[in-house]
């Protein structure tokens, strides 16, 4: 029975080993990738009626560049942009990101 367990048992214990901890990776890797980049503030929301880009003053807005599927970043009503290079327009569409 002992020859047994040595010649079968322990690689099949190995084995099972090793795939549980190549699962076990995996999911750490997936994990940290759940998360998107947020975009550097301040953020901006394009005025309507005076057709400027006005400053949102919010220190618990986070949004993100990352389409994540989760809808565009929205403060309000107003949906929220990034201000280009050159700082003269807001276009820079920003989304929700994902915790």
């Amino acid at each position: 029975m002992k020859k047994f367990f040595k010649t079968a048992g322990l690689p099949i214990a190995v084995f099972a080993l090793a795939i549980s901890a190549a699962f076990a990776t995996n999911a750490i890797n997936n994990n940290e990738r759940l998360t998107d980049p947020i975009y550097p503030k301040p953020y901006y929301y394009h005025d309507l009626l005076s057709q400027e880009c006005v400053m949102i003053n919010d220190n618990n807005l986070n949004c993100t560049e990352v389409n994540s599927g989760l809808g565009l970043c929205s403060w309000g009503v107003n949906d929220v942009f990034g201000l280009e290079e050159g700082g003269t327009a807001c276009t820079i569409q920003l989304y929700k990101p994902r915790d």
